[in-house]
């Protein structure tokens, strides 16, 4: 499977001319489609689910595309699949779209509640309507897009991108997350104190963590975690809470292929794989769930996300050098040495601030974490495009090749996408 993640508007846009481009200048043999309608233009506060009506999710105020529109959307499926294409369909089942769906989402270490990008919301995946909003989601987009051939599961983790500072990724600490570990007998307090005893280690000025000459090392952060026991504790509940939502959204998956898809085939993304467990997705405990899955390999995790943790320990504690904290962090990722010199992009609209902090190195350093996984279920890993830099994309195609996978997800933009864009991909995917 070598698939495209399709924009709904490039897609609503010229439709023929969009399929006869990628069967005329590329090797692409699969179309991903969002569950949402989402532009970079779009909609401030919601991006709409691609359903035909509300009716399914009861009192959840979730919004949904227009009878009609569905209908034409839905039409881009079926006319992909006519002309020879697989069909997807990229499913967060646990990143509702909404502001008004916020009540679902994530509380951090300091009692806010975690909104992601754009529109979405950080669902807790112990909160019941999460839950709710999640299987309901999956059964309906399986029992309405006729032309479906495939659903990739994406996101089934906790924030790992900290859009509004360091302490989104120190979650959750809701009620729901509370009433599940106590019954567990985890304390629940304990826990909390050790999170946020490391968050403020992490960004006080007050010298919690010792700073040697040479400045931020692992040993640092081994001493802390021995000395604060619940940090691992809280990583295991996480994960395994994680894990449970997982199976049962995958579940609600299987139970309406067998009654509206049988031949659907169900897979799942999942983070760079050297920190996937750290952001909840346990994929060694659950691969056995899916017919495949995708690690990622981004460009945003050493371009934007790590520096963006940098830079707020670094100016906020005033104990470390930015450069030192990015190749320390790049270090916990197994990411390989970094640039000597950061090179920023003068306007990131691709939401990617360096351009010269990934390369095909970081492919080769990531395999070791797939080792459990390798000949025990297919994996299409996920590459992006940035920038058109269309030699990039070649070397990482190339990459995925050497180290024997059967195809890929390819994300790029809708700018990405045009004729004339497609046309001089030629020969790249």
């Amino acid at each position: 499977m070598r698939a495209l993640f399709v924009h709904w508007p490039r897609a609503m846009k010229e439709p023929d001319s969009l399929l006869s481009d990628l069967a005329k200048w590329t090797d692409i043999d699969a179309v991903i489609l969002s569950h949402t309608y989402f532009s970079f233009d779009g909609r401030e506060n919601h991006d709409p689910l691609v359903l035909p009506s509300t009716d399914v999710f009861d009192d959840l105020p979730v919004q949904t595309v227009t009878a009609t529109e569905f209908d034409v959307l839905v039409g881009f499926a079926d006319l992909a699949k006519a002309n020879g294409f697989k069909v997807g369909c990229n499913l967060s089942a646990i990143r509702p779209n909404s502001i008004d769906l916020a009540p679902l989402g994530c509380i951090d270490v300091t009692g806010r509640r975690v909104v992601g990008g754009r529109s979405s919301v950080y669902g807790c995946p112990n909160n019941p309507d999460t839950l709710r909003f999640g299987t309901r989601l999956v059964r309906e987009i399986v029992a309405t897009w006729a032309s479906l051939d495939t659903i990739d599961f994406n996101h089934l983790e906790y924030p790992h991108w900290p859009r509004s500072g360091l302490r989104d990724l120190f979650v959750c600490f809701c009620d729901h997350c509370r009433d599940k570990a106590e019954a567990e007998g985890i304390d629940f307090d304990g826990v909390q104190r050790d999170a946020e005893s490391l968050y403020d280690a992490l960004i006080s000025p007050a010298a919690y963590i010792a700073t040697p000459p040479t400045g931020l090392s692992a040993n640092d952060l081994l001493s802390f975690l021995v000395e604060r026991p619940q940090i691992a504790t809280w990583l295991n509940f996480r994960a395994s809470s994680m894990s449970e939502f997982t199976r049962q959204v995958t579940q609600a998956g299987r139970e309406a292929a067998k009654e509206h898809n049988p031949d659907l085939e169900i897979g799942a993304s999942f983070h760079l794989p050297a920190i996937s467990r750290l952001v909840g997705t346990d994929f060694r405990a659950h691969y056995r769930l899916f017919d495949w899955v995708s690690p990622k390999f981004p460009d945003y995790v050493p371009g934007t996300v790590i520096p963006r943790i940098a830079d707020e320990i670094g100016s906020r504690s005033g104990r470390w050098d930015i450069s030192e904290l990015r190749q320390a962090i790049r270090d916990l990722y197994d990411l390989g040495p970094g640039p000597d010199e950061y090179r920023p992009i003068a306007s990131p609209k691709e939401e990617l601030l360096y351009s010269n902090t990934f390369d095909t190195a970081i492919i080769d350093r990531q395999m070791r974490h797939l080792e459990p996984l390798m000949g025990k279920v297919p994996m299409f890993p996920w590459v992006w495009l940035y920038n058109r830099d269309l030699d990039d994309l070649m070397e990482k195609v190339a990459s995925l090749r050497e180290h024997g996978f059967g195809g890929y997800f390819l994300w790029s933009w809708e700018w990405d996408q045009t004729d004339e864009a497609l046309k001089e991909s030629a020969g790249t995917f």
